[in-house]
């Protein structure tokens, strides 16, 4: 398993880029069509960019840094990183810092092909809003990652697009 890098995508703001490697989903286009969304190794962020339709700051963990074996299970995470609890909340927008609703999520890896495999459904934990998935095991009827090149990880909800994040795949 490979060890997942977070990335902060703030309901509005561009997140700033540090010692992790960090992409925004924020944009002009709330949710909407995500067919054409995808995540590339050599610019990080997905594009086009998206809005969440739930407005909080999303942080997602992939291991985007270094490239995946062929054959290796993925685990994919998303959090409320503002929320009661999680960190200390200095925003200027008091919705960032509540508690995400109660929805169900879904998280959809695209290949580089461009076949997608869906997850189960999936809630965040209530108390630290969180929560996390192993790709394949928690994507009924999907096969290990084998083919090289980039895979695109969306979050979703019945409303719409949440967060966007991604990982390679290396050459064997």
């Amino acid at each position: 398993m490979t060890a997942p890098v977070p990335n902060t995508v703030a309901g509005g703001a561009t997140p700033t880029t540090g010692a992790t490697a960090s992409s925004s989903t924020t944009g002009q286009q709330r949710g909407g069509d995500l067919a054409g969304v995808r995540w590339h190794h050599q610019s990080l962020p997905c594009t086009p960019t998206r809005r969440p339709v739930v407005n909080r700051t999303w942080q997602t963990t992939t291991p985007r840094l270094q490239a995946v074996a062929p054959g290796m299970s993925v685990v994919l995470s998303l959090r409320n990183k503002q929320a009661p609890g999680n960190a200390p909340s200095q925003t200027a927008d008091p919705e960032l810092s509540k508690p995400a609703p109660d929805v169900v999520i879904e998280v959809t890896v695209v290949f580089p092909d461009g076949s997608r495999h869906g997850s189960r459904p999936l809630r965040l934990d209530r108390a630290s809003q969180q929560v996390g998935v192993t790709f394949p095991d928690d994507f009924p009827g999907a096969l290990p990652v084998s083919a090289p090149g980039d895979y695109t990880v969306l979050w979703t909800t019945g409303g719409g697009f949440l967060a966007c994040d991604g990982f390679q795949v290396a050459r064997p």
